[in-house]
C-alpha cells in the first residue's frame, strides 16, 4: 500500500474513532447509549473542493491538501481541475509545490500537470483560494494512453518556512516520515532498528544503514519500503531521487544514541578531477531523541550542511555515498556542536 492511501485511510480511521467514542453506555433493561462526539477542523491548509470544470474525470477525493482522481483527456487536447484550499490558521500560508510519488503515485507520463498559481502565492487566515490545475499531453508523446490515475499533494507552507529548493522539499518530506517510523514504536520502529542489528549479515556495524550506491540489497530494499514514495518523487514536475543514511549516535554526549537522519539529492558522483581532489555533497540531517514518555521528538530544526562524497565500501575517495563523519554545517560545525547550539 503506498504512503498516500495509508494518509487516507488513516483520515477516515480517525473519523471513524470520533465517532465511536460516545460516553458511558447507561444500562437499562431496554440498554440505552448516551454520549457525543465532536470534531473539529485541524489547523493547517487542506482542501474543501476539486471539481473538474473541463474535461472528464473520475474519483476525485481529496485528503488536507492530496487530491486523487483519475482524468481521462480522451481526444481532448486538456482537461482542468478547479481545486479550493481553506487556511484554517491564525497565519498566511503560501504555495510551495506539486510532488507525487513516481509510479504508484502517477501512472502515465505522457500527460503532464501545470497549475497555474505561481510559488509563495498568499492565502491568508481564514481564507479560502482558488487555483486550475491542466492537464495535457506531453508534446511528442502519444494520445492513445489517454487516461491519468494520480495521488498529488499540493503543499502549502507557512510563508516563512517556504524552501528555496527542491532538494530541502524533498528532505522535508523524509524527515516527516521518519518522524513518523520512529513513533511507530511496535511497528516500523521495530523493523527498521531490528534490521540495523544485522550488520554482519550486511557488510556494516549495528549504527547505521543507507540506501547509498554499495549498500546490500537487504538494506535498499528496507529503507525503500519504510519511505514508500518519499524516496523517489516527483517535485514540480521534477523526478528527484534522495539519499539517506540513518546512524544510531549519542550526539548530547549523556550515553543515550539519538537517531539521525542524513539526506542528499546529490547524485554522488564525482568528475575525474574530483577522483583525486575530492568532493563534498549538500546534505540535510535531522536529529530525533525520546522524551520522558518515550516520544520521539526533533531536535532543532532540519540542519543544512555538506559531508564528503566517497566509496561506500572503502570510506575513501570515491562516488556513490557519503561519510557522514565529516559532515559540517553551513557555518563549518560539527552535527555534535549544532546539537548543543539547541540547548537539548
Amino acid at each position: 500500500m503506498s504512503r498516500w492511501a495509508k494518509v487516507i485511510l488513516g483520515i477516515v480511521f480517525s473519523f471513524m474513532v470520533c465517532f465511536l467514542a460516545v460516553g458511558y453506555a447507561q444500562l437499562t433493561d431496554t440498554l440505552s447509549i448516551t454520549g457525543s462526539a465532536q470534531a473539529s477542523a485541524e489547523e493547517s491548509v487542506f482542501v474543501t473542493d476539486a471539481v473538474m470544470t473541463s474535461g472528464s474525470g473520475s474519483g476525485i477525493k481529496w485528503t488536507k491538501t492530496i487530491v486523487t482522481s483519475t482524468v481521462d483527456l480522451g481526444a481532448s487536447a486538456s482537461a482542468t481541475m478547479r481545486i479550493t484550499v481553506y487556511n484554517n490558521t491564525d497565519i498566511v500560508y503560501g504555495y510551495n509545490t506539486y510532488k507525487y510519488a513516481i509510479g504508484d503515485g502517477y501512472d502515465n507520463e505522457n500527460i503532464k500537470i501545470t497549475p497555474s498559481i505561481a510559488k509563495r502565492t498568499e492565502v491568508a487566515p481564514g481564507e479560502s483560494l482558488e487555483f486550475d490545475v491542466v492537464f495535457t499531453y506531453v508534446s511528442g508523446s502519444s494520445a492513445t494512453d489517454s487516461s491519468l490515475y494520480s495521488v498529488i499533494d499540493y503543499e502549502f507552507l507557512p510563508l516563512d518556512e517556504i524552501p528555496e529548493d527542491d532538494a530541502e522539499v524533498a528532505a522535508n518530506g523524509v524527515m516527516e516520515r521518519f518522524r513518523e517510523i520512529l513513533n511507530d514504536t511496535d511497528g516500523d520502529y521495530k523493523t527498521l532498528t531490528d534490521h540495523m542489528d544485522k550488520g554482519d549479515e550486511n557488510n556494516r556495524n549495528e549504527t547505521y544503514v543507507g540506501n547509498v550506491v554499495g549498500a546490500t540489497a537487504a538494506d535498499i530494499a528496507l529503507l525503500e519500503d519504510l519511505f514508500v514514495g518519499d524516496l523517489h518523487i516527483n517535485i514540480g514536475g521534477v523526478d528527484t531521487d534522495v539519499t539517506i543514511m540513518i546512524k544510531r549516535e549519542d550526539l548530547t554526549g549523556d550515553g543515550v544514541a539519538e537517531m539521525t537522519v542524513y539526506m542528499t539529492t546529490d547524485d554522488l558522483q564525482l568528475s575525474f578531477w574530483e577522483q583525486w581532489t575530492g568532493a563534498y555533497a549538500p546534505v540535510y540531517v535531522a536529529v530525533f531523541t525520546q522524551d520522558t514518555t518515550g516520544e520521539w521528538i526533533q531536535i532543532g530544526d532540519m540542519f543544512e550542511g555538506e559531508a564528503q562524497i566517497v566509496n561506500y565500501s572503502t570510506g575513501f575517495s570515491g562516488s556513490g555515498s557519503i561519510n557522514t563523519d565529516t559532515w559540517r554545517s553551513t557555518s563549518g560545525q560539527t552535527i555534535e556542536q549544532v546539537v548543543e547550539q539547541t540547548g537539548y
